[in-house]
């Protein structure tokens, strides 16, 4: 049976007769004693490491939840009742470059067309780019004189602190991203690196992708495009930290950063998110390269590109786990429904726009808000945001 501490207690007040018939027993009994001691000890270094290991977890998961509160209210958007909602008309889209970017810019400007919606232009010849030598900041918009702005759907280059001094309170924020490998093989044929670099095969422009830094006439790197549109420094591209950084204030800063390899089901999200209707995010293909071969990549151009887009991808597996999360949230049979009915309004508004024998019949409005705004690229959007800016009056610009 074990001897507990008061059985110690009443052994070391007998006499010291008694107890000197075996000095054996007592020097057993002061062991016994210290490993007692030593056992308490140790149960209290234990607690305090457990309740140490338990406040860390605690603190991790609260900062997690305040960096996913953007995430977390998106999710509840999606199945709060719309009638409730009011249409959102404060939006900043960051418009990153060969995402598919033109076409949600196109949804966004007829957006503000139609709406009478302020947004931010530029300066001078560059008037549909914002500063993109530079990061964004306040001083960027010619019309700067009118901010807040409800919208801000032009390129530039992300600047939190100072976007947020110029868009309206309570803005949404969104973006859109790409598979970085996907999304160098459509820059290199959209900007014309072929002829610009006088390499006409993209096999051997990732051969010697490592020589190639940043291209003055376009104002772009080769490499790591989202992640320098999203504001990351060209010297910053291998430096780990700094990269985990953006990451993360991207993905505090964005309620939503659709996909493009998932753009009908992003636009599903949007449509919910900003509680618009159909025919508002319906968008037809803008920009695209016809030229483009469909041309699968080597084991080795594919390594090569993953090693020198090292930021993009860190961004896109990020953000790309966040997304599906979304879709699981949302559910599968519902987005799928969404998905298909987003695509039968596109189909109607192309066979309505399009076809001389219905277009008689379509009312004006229709026709100058939808058939007309959704065929335009951006230049000519912008164009019509510019002179209605120059005006102050922003009111619909009609030919």
């Amino acid at each position: 049976m074990p001897i507990n501490s008061s059985q110690i207690a009443l052994i070391s007040r007998r006499p010291a007769v008694e107890r000197g018939s075996s000095g054996s027993e007592s020097r057993c009994l002061e062991r016994v004693s210290r490993v007692m001691n030593s056992i308490t000890l140790l149960k209290v270094l234990i607690a305090a490491f457990v309740l140490s290991s338990v406040l860390l977890i605690l603190s991790s998961i609260w900062r997690h939840s305040l960096k996913s509160v953007n995430r977390k209210r998106l999710t509840i958007d999606f199945y709060l009742n719309q009638q409730f909602k009011k249409p959102a008309n404060s939006v900043f889209f960051m418009k990153t470059h060969k995402t598919a970017g033109s076409a949600i810019q196109n949804i966004m400007l007829r957006r503000a067309l139609t709406n009478n919606l302020s947004v931010a232009i530029g300066e001078g010849k560059d008037w549909s780019r914002l500063c993109f030598s530079q990061h964004f900041s306040r001083d960027c918009p010619s019309n700067r004189h009118h901010a807040p702005f409800d919208m801000i759907a032009h390129h530039l280059r992300f600047n939190w602190t100072e976007l947020r001094a110029v868009m309206k309170p309570g803005s949404v924020y969104i973006t859109i991203i790409r598979d970085p490998a996907a999304l160098v093989q459509s820059a290199y044929y959209y900007f014309g690196w072929a002829e610009y670099l006088s390499e006409p095969d993209f096999s051997n422009f990732i051969q010697h992708y490592s020589s190639y830094k940043f291209n003055r006439k376009i104002q772009l790197p080769y490499r790591n495009l989202m992640m320098y549109d999203l504001g990351l420094n060209v010297d910053q591209f291998e430096n780990i930290t700094a990269i985990r950084r953006k990451v993360a204030e991207v993905e505090d800063a964005f309620s939503l950063v659709m996909m493009f390899e998932y753009f009908h089901e992003s636009l599903v999200l949007m449509k919910y998110l900003l509680n618009w209707s159909y025919e508002d995010v319906a968008c037809f293909s803008i920009n695209t390269v016809s030229r483009q071969p469909n041309k699968a990549l080597s084991r080795d151009a594919s390594d090569q590109l993953i090693k020198y887009n090292r930021a993009d991808y860190m961004l896109y597996k990020h953000l790309k786990a966040i997304f599906f999360e979304h879709l699981r949230a949302f559910g599968h049979d519902r987005m799928a429904k969404e998905v298909e009915d987003l695509k039968q309004t596109i189909h109607e508004i192309d066979r309505r726009c399009s076809s001389p024998m219905l277009r008689p019949n379509i009312p004006d409005k229709l026709w100058q808000q939808t058939c007309k705004y959704m065929s335009e690229d951006e230049i000519t959007l912008s164009r019509r945001i510019l002179e209605r800016e120059k005006t102050g009056t922003r009111v619909t610009i009609t030919h």
